[in-house]
């Protein structure tokens, strides 16, 4: 049996979490800490979340913005399993934003992230944009952490209204990655300026 696997038993038997390892078990040496099993199934539920889409083959013929829907769909569904261990760590966490027990789940999704990104630069879907373009992780880390922070305090039948946010905070997000007016004002302003410049240089 995992180490992930007597925990989520531990929880479920005991409600409530483990304090120490030998809570869970005396043959888990591997580990120092509960935090550090804990990281691991937050790690999981990224890199499995991936698998799972990529695992679709429809998923290869999706575009950005439809991807990113798939995979927070699939996430918070995979999360349903563990909502009771979650209910209970989240009162541990100060901040979503800046908890270390997501650490490695973070750097799963931002590998996700970045060739999503790269895809939707590609077919147009996300404008590239000088000195912020580095920044279009972090809103993809938000919009996701936005979604956990609902689904944490979603209280519906079967969280639904869970599923109503992942597809208004994922179009908000792309929305404000799409090309729109501002580029095409700056594009205009770029044009007319290079014009101007070398017409005045003449």
């Amino acid at each position: 049996m995992t180490a992930i696997l007597q925990y989520r038993n531990f929880v479920q038997s005991n409600h409530q979490l483990p304090k120490r390892i030998t809570d869970i078990s005396n043959d888990l040496n591997e580990y120092s800490s509960v935090q550090d099993i804990e990281k691991l199934i937050w790690k999981d539920y990224a890199s499995e979340t991936l698998d799972q889409c990529v695992d679709d083959p429809a998923f290869g013929e999706y575009i950005a913005r439809e991807k990113m829907l798939a995979y927070v769909f699939s996430l918070v569904q995979n999360m349903q399993q563990d909502e009771q261990q979650i209910s209970m760590q989240i009162p541990n966490q100060i901040n979503w934003w800046t908890s270390p027990l997501l650490k490695d789940f973070k750097l799963e999704y931002s590998s996700f992230v970045k060739v999503l990104i790269e895809e939707g630069q590609e077919r147009g879907e996300i404008q590239k944009r000088p000195f912020i373009n580095k920044v279009y992780p972090e809103l993809f880390w938000n919009c996701l952490l936005s979604v956990l922070a609902f689904w944490s305090k979603d209280d519906s039948a079967h969280k639904e209204q869970t599923d109503v946010a992942v597809e208004k905070w994922v179009n908000l997000l792309f929305d404000i990655l799409a090309p729109n007016a501002i580029d095409s004002a700056l594009d205009l302003a770029q044009f007319m300026f290079k014009r101007n410049f070398n017409g005045d240089s003449k």
